[in-house]
């Protein structure tokens, strides 16, 4: 009996492991982590190493069928649709993030962010875009 139990406790500690460098165990699915909340970013880190202050707001929704993705950037709203990356063998990658937003005069359309931190009220996450924010760090919190 005891030995079930124990092998139990670690099947449960495996399999809650995440993707991500934190945290080690969560017990809230990714999608609970993420949306649901207005996360706020406390600074952003250039590839440079240099850093910058912002008042850049992110939100990630859920409503029906719909996955709402909202970005303020100095007072401008800007909304899209967001989806985990499809992986490998018709699986999810729920470590990226795919973000469209229709932007008037910019080519530039589709967004990747990739995460390396998604608790409940931390976010860290890389822009693995284009020219302007390419490898920029998000510290995001709610």
């Amino acid at each position: 009996m005891k030995t079930i139990f124990v092998s139990l406790v670690i099947l449960l500690i495996a399999s809650s492991c995440g993707k991500y460098e934190r945290p080690f165990i969560s017990f809230l699915s990714p999608e609970k982590r993420l949306t649901g909340k207005t996360w706020i970013a406390d600074r952003i880190l250039k590839p440079d190493g240099t850093e910058e202050t912002t008042s850049e707001t992110f939100k990630f929704t859920i409503s029906g069928n719909d996955s709402i993705f909202e970005r303020k950037i100095d007072s401008v709203l800007y909304i899209g649709t967001w989806s985990w990356r499809p992986g490998l063998k018709g699986k999810i990658d729920k470590q990226k993030i795919i973000v469209n937003v229709d932007l008037p005069n910019i080519t530039l359309n589709r967004f990747v962010y990739d995460i390396k931190v998604l608790k409940s009220n931390e976010l860290e996450m890389i822009d693995m875009n284009g020219h302007l924010t390419a490898n920029y760090k998000y510290f995001l919190t709610n």
